[in-house]
C-alpha cells in the first residue's frame, strides 16, 4: 500500500489467503491497521485453534495441520510436485475445461491466464513460498495461543470495521463451524451462507465482489467508531 500510495483499502482473502486478512485487520500497529476499512473472507481459514479448524473432529482438516507442520524443507519439493502434476492435469491434459464446465464464468482466456500464472507462482522456488504461506497460516505451530493476552478471541473481538465471510454448505475443506466463530468473534461481521463448495468465489465471484465493495463504499461515506485496544 505504502509503494502504491495508497492511503486507505480494503483486504480480501480466499482460503489461505483468510489468515493475512486477520493480519491485517489485527495489525498490533494502530497506524497500520487503521487504514483498513474492510475485509472479506472467502472460504478461508483463520486461527486454527481458536476456531476449531485443527481438530480431530475434522480430520482433513487435522491431517493438513500436521503436514504443513513438517519442514518447508520437505513440504516445499512436495508442493511443487503437487502444483506442476495440477498445471499438467488442467493445461495440458484437458482438465480445464471440465473445471469450466463446472464454473462458467472462468471460461475466458484471461480467468486461464490468470490461474496459471497463481500455480506458476505457487510452485517458484522449487515450492518453498507455498510451504511458507500455507505453514504460516494452517500449522498450529503458528497459531495464536488461546490462553494469551493476544488470543485470537481477543484481537478478533477488537475489529471494528465491516468484515464480510463467505462460506459454502458443502464444503469439505473449511468446516462451516469456522465461519460461524468468526462470525460470533467478530463484532461487525456479515456471515453468507452459500450452497456451493470450496470453489464458491467461482460461483459468485460478482455477488461477493459487490458486496465488498458496498462495505468499502459505506465504510468510506460513514467510518465505524473505534473499538478500544
Amino acid at each position: 500500500a505504502d509503494q502504491l500510495k495508497i492511503q486507505q483499502y480494503g483486504v480480501f482473502g480466499i482460503s489461505n489467503g483468510g489468515p493475512y486478512v486477520m493480519a491485517c485487520l489485527t495489525h498490533p500497529e494502530p497506524a497500520i491497521r487503521n487504514r483498513v476499512k474492510a475485509g472479506c473472507m472467502v472460504v478461508g481459514t483463520s486461527d486454527v485453534w481458536a476456531s476449531g479448524y485443527f481438530s480431530w473432529r475434522n480430520p482433513s482438516c487435522f491431517a493438513e495441520g500436521i503436514y504443513n507442520s513438517l519442514p518447508v524443507a520437505v513440504t516445499g519439493p512436495l508442493n511443487y510436485l503437487l502444483i506442476n502434476f495440477g498445471r499438467l492435469y488442467l493445461f495440458g491434459l484437458g482438465g480445464y475445461k471440465s473445471l469450466a464446465k463446472s464454473f462458467p464464468n472462468i471460461d475466458s482466456d484471461d480467468a486461464k491466464r490468470v490461474l496459471d500464472q497463481v500455480l506458476k507462482d505457487g510452485s517458484a522456488n522449487a515450492g518453498l513460498g507455498s510451504a511458507i504461506d500455507c505453514q504460516q497460516g494452517l500449522s498450529p505451530l503458528y497459531a495464536r495461543s488461546t490462553t494469551s493476552a493476544d488470543s485470537a478471541e481477543t484481537a478478533y473481538s477488537q475489529i471494528s470495521v465491516p468484515v464480510s465471510l463467505w462460506y459454502g454448505t458443502t464444503d469439505s475443506t473449511v468446516p462451516m463451524a469456522t465461519a460461524e466463530w468468526l462470525q460470533r468473534t467478530i463484532p461487525n461481521s456479515t456471515l453468507n451462507k452459500v450452497e456451493a463448495g470450496h470453489g464458491l468465489y467461482f460461483s459468485h465471484a460478482e455477488k461477493v465482489l459487490d458486496d465488498f465493495v458496498a462495505k468499502m463504499e459505506a465504510a468510506r461515506a460513514d467510518p465505524p467508531s473505534s473499538v478500544p485496544a
